[in-house]
């Protein structure tokens, strides 16, 4: 039982300065702007058009939600269903301008809070969903 204990007591405190870790990592990644490069599409189009349709903007960086996370985004896919999504064929319908890519892979730099949401900061992470 002492064993039990005195176990506990050390995989608490070692719990306890990854948080402390993570936290300070975070806080280096701090310096989020307050705006980015986004491709937008002006209207829905057929690949053809897709030049005369996309534009790069300025927008506001999102700031996310409680269960929400931010991700810098490295790398963004664009696949059959974007493509449909672009040509205004998919389910959802967009709302110009719109962005495309739902699927993408990043690092968590910011967190909405929530349950946990500590341990995504600095994290690798892929996702799936709404286009910009």
């Amino acid at each position: 039982l002492l064993a039990l204990s005195i176990t506990l007591i050390v995989l608490t405190s070692f719990a306890s300065k990854v948080k402390q870790e993570v936290l300070e990592e975070a806080a280096t990644m701090a310096d989020i702007p307050k705006t980015m490069k986004a491709i937008r599409f002006s209207a829905c189009g057929t690949p053809e058009r897709y030049g005369e349709l996309l534009t790069i903007e300025e927008v506001d960086v999102p700031v996310p939600k409680a269960g929400e996370v931010l991700v810098k985004v490295a790398f963004s896919t664009l696949n059959p269903s974007d493509a449909a999504f672009i040509a205004g064929s998919y389910a959802k319908q967009p709302e110009p301008p719109f962005g495309a890519g739902f699927e993408g892979c990043g690092v968590v730099v910011s967190s909405g809070g929530g349950f946990m949401a500590w341990r995504l900061l600095g994290k690798r992470v892929s996702f799936a969903g709404d286009a910009l």
